[in-house]
């Protein structure tokens, strides 16, 4: 079954190829490269064979027996924010620790989230506990929102 561009842009999400293979391969658990090729058919198969490679080597699926595999372990980009997203949303007032605790993320990426949120005004720092700073969400966004950092 073919699905042409715009139509898998809009299904997957994602204009990137490479999200919508994995996309693809997550909804139907394992499937044959052969099936892949058929509903990204006017891709070449050399540049699927290519993008499967990758996500492969990134760990978001494996290849056994000829059949791709999506990995349960993989977390995709932007998932630990998502979640620390919809935990600030949850609680009224948090510190880095109490929002990594909720979200099941690391103290140190809550911290750094934390942070870029409170630079680009999504939060509002509230007080201290000791030398912990305490937030409060003050955008009420379902999604979260793109952070862009300067470099």
């Amino acid at each position: 079954m073919h699905i042409n561009p715009t139509e898998r842009e809009v299904l997957f999400g994602t204009p990137v190829i490479a999200r919508q293979l994995q996309k693809y391969v997550e909804a139907k658990g394992t499937v044959g490269l052969d099936a892949i090729c058929e509903v990204f058919s006017e891709l070449p198969r050399r540049t699927i064979r290519n993008h499967l490679l990758q996500l492969c080597q990134r760990g978001a699926m494996t290849k056994q027996e000829g059949v791709y595999i999506a990995s349960s372990e993989y977390t995709g980009i932007g998932v630990k924010a998502d979640n620390a997203w919809r935990a600030a949303r949850i609680l009224s007032t948090f510190d880095p620790a109490t929002l990594a605790k909720v979200a099941s993320i690391d103290r140190e990426h809550s911290a750094t989230l934390c942070r870029m949120w409170l630079k680009e005004g999504f939060l509002l720092r509230i007080g201290r506990n000791g030398l912990v700073p305490i937030y409060r969400l003050i955008s009420k966004e379902v999604v979260r929102p793109i952070v862009h950092q300067e470099r």
